[in-house]
């Protein structure tokens, strides 16, 4: 290890945790805020389980302004929602095919519908949002509103058991002496890591001043022999 610097703790009063906890606050802001712009990346290019954990996450923390962590939990309920409708059409066209008679009395355009879902032929679950009404194909306006109802309650009652309390943020008062170390070269791999320190105080004597203790010693010890005499 190599030291690299180090950093001097003041006293610690009130202005120092205040400022301690406003940096505090303003590096988990901007965390959300990575996370948030994350998320709707991870959303377009069909990610949608990392895009609800994101999601998740920001709503959850409250980092950011109430509007905000609203907007989240807004877009967060939206993901769940189609997934779950998703999910109850895709299970809906797999009993579809399974139960597929061949009196033509079934639909031909669900039956098309169901061997085009990339859920049910190459076991795809990531889609983009454009696609979500290309699942949905074959579906009448009534089955698609008993879908989303059905889906909206699912999640509403998974929402409501599942309270996600804010956090409290303690910051522990800092102080003495940080001293930062660097490891620039792994030579060897899963090796244990061995640190070994020296401490001494900054006052010690050198050399020199030893002898000169030394000296003084001898000379009081002559004299009190003398004065015993």
């Amino acid at each position: 290890l190599e030291r690299v610097g180090q950093y001097h703790f003041g006293k610690y009063d009130r202005s120092s945790y205040l400022e301690t906890l406003q940096g505090a606050r303003q590096a988990q802001a901007q965390q959300a805020t990575q996370l948030l712009q994350q998320a709707n990346d991870l959303l377009q290019s069909g990610q949608r389980s990392k895009a609800q954990w994101a999601l998740n996450n920001v709503a959850n923390r409250y980092a950011l302004d109430a509007a905000s962590n609203e907007d989240a939990r807004v877009q967060l309920g939206n993901i769940q929602t189609q997934q779950a409708v998703v999910g109850l059409n895709s299970r809906r066209q797999r009993l579809l095919l399974d139960n597929t008679t061949s009196d033509g009395v079934t639909n031909e355009q669900q039956l098309q519908a169901a061997a085009a879902n990339p859920i049910l032929n190459q076991e795809q679950v990531n889609y983009r949002p454009q696609e979500f009404g290309q699942l949905l194909a074959g579906n009448s306006k009534e089955m698609n509103d008993a879908l989303q109802q059905i889906a909206s309650r699912l999640v509403l009652h998974q929402r409501v058991t599942d309270p996600a309390p804010q956090a409290l943020m303690i910051q522990l008062p800092e102080e003495g002496n940080t001293i930062t170390f660097r490891r620039s070269v792994q030579v060897k791999e899963n090796a244990p890591l061995e640190l070994n320190l020296q401490f001494h105080p900054q006052d010690r004597l050198q050399i020199w001043e030893w002898i000169a203790v030394g000296a003084l010693l001898c000379v009081l010890f002559l004299g009190i022999q003398r004065s015993a005499k």
